[in-house]
């Protein structure tokens, strides 16, 4: 039962992160979105390009998609 309930929190968690990236809202101008990545290092990576972080928001949503369906499949297959 304790694994059914991580796979079902594993899921959620997915789906909430999949939800908050699809709140973002892209203007025409660069300036109206920032992206920023820093690593474990403080290596900075920033842009302000709209189309490449629109591309990327896309993307991410569409992996977590993939993966919160590959969670679901689980669940539905779960054997008590």
């Amino acid at each position: 039962m304790n694994l059914l309930k991580q796979l079902l929190d594993h899921r959620e968690n997915l789906a909430q992160k999949r939800a908050d990236l699809r709140k973002f809202k892209f203007g025409k101008e660069e300036s109206s979105v920032v992206l920023t990545l820093i690593d474990q290092n403080n290596n900075e990576f920033r842009t302000s390009s709209s189309n490449l972080i629109e591309r990327l928001v896309h993307r991410s949503s569409a992996l977590f998609s993939e993966k919160i369906n590959e969670f679901t499949d689980e669940i539905i297959d779960f054997e008590f």
